[in-house]
């Protein structure tokens, strides 16, 4: 049996993203309401949230090897790009740590998606 794409380096690499920014989005998360004032923009809280339940999502449907993980991996993309954008309006290190998190699951987010729909090579 040849091995499913949750079983390539892009997968493994993917995994560890999701999870590497889940965590990250989730400590910005509580490190941005201790910080209290612009931290607290309710979109940008909203956000990191999202950003870390998708992350954390996402990572499982590729351990199940979900037919859906194709869909997760578009849609976590997506949230994570913005969540890159709202990170960056800040100029701290945390935000940017996280920012630049966001954007590599994004990268590898959307490398699964492109990994997913390129049919496999006819002999």
């Amino acid at each position: 049996m040849a091995p499913s794409l949750a079983d390539t380096d892009h997968a493994q690499d993917c995994i560890r993203a999701c999870d590497d920014t889940g965590r990250i989005c989730a400590e910005a998360s509580m490190q941005c309401l201790a910080m209290r004032g612009e931290h607290l923009r309710q979109n940008h809280i909203t956000l990191l949230f999202d950003c870390a339940a998708i992350c954390h999502q996402c990572m499982n449907f590729l351990l199940r090897r979900s037919a859906f993980t194709a869909d997760i991996c578009r849609l976590c993309a997506s949230i994570c790009e913005s969540c890159d954008a709202s990170c960056r309006d800040f100029n701290d290190k945390d935000m940017t740590d996280c920012a630049d998190a966001c954007r590599a699951c994004a990268v590898a987010c959307r490398r699964m998606v492109a990994k997913a729909l390129i049919p496999a090579s006819v002999s």
